[in-house]
């Protein structure tokens, strides 16, 4: 009989994770599965949009970053930039979740948000984390 596994769940590990490395850069910087109100000048979402279960124990999780400054476009790529050194750092543990594989999928990419048309930049990642056996 196969063994159950539970899959950590991605997008809190990577919120948290992604949080204290901004944090260790200097660059805080609120991190969140969802757009805060009021939305902060600087802020990067989370969201999962996807994956597949590579095999027994590892669950392929898609994750799309939008990162956003209403300061410009400048910042709004810089941040970009350095979610992205984060979050393709691989093999490690991000946020208690072990990550063997960091795969980009896309990005970044320049998508202005569409209600504000504050400078935000896309990013997509597939990370390969480690389930557990229940």
């Amino acid at each position: 009989m196969t063994a159950l596994v539970a899959f950590p769940d991605a997008e809190a590990a990577i919120i948290t994770h992604l949080r204290g490395q901004l944090a260790a850069l200097g660059v805080p910087t609120p991190v969140s599965g969802r757009v805060p109100n009021p939305v902060p000048a600087r802020h990067v979402r989370v969201v999962r949009t996807g994956g597949l279960r590579r095999d027994l124990v590892t669950d392929r999780a898609r994750l799309t970053f939008e990162c956003r400054d209403s300061g410009g476009e400048p910042g709004a790529i810089e941040l970009a930039r350095l979610v992205r050194a984060i979050v393709t750092h691989a093999p490690g543990y991000m946020g208690g979740a072990w990550v063997d594989v960091a795969a980009e999928v896309g990005g970044p990419a320049s998508s202005p948000d569409p209600d504000t048309g504050t400078p935000r930049y896309l990013l997509t990642v597939e990370l390969h984390m480690r389930g557990s056996e229940l």
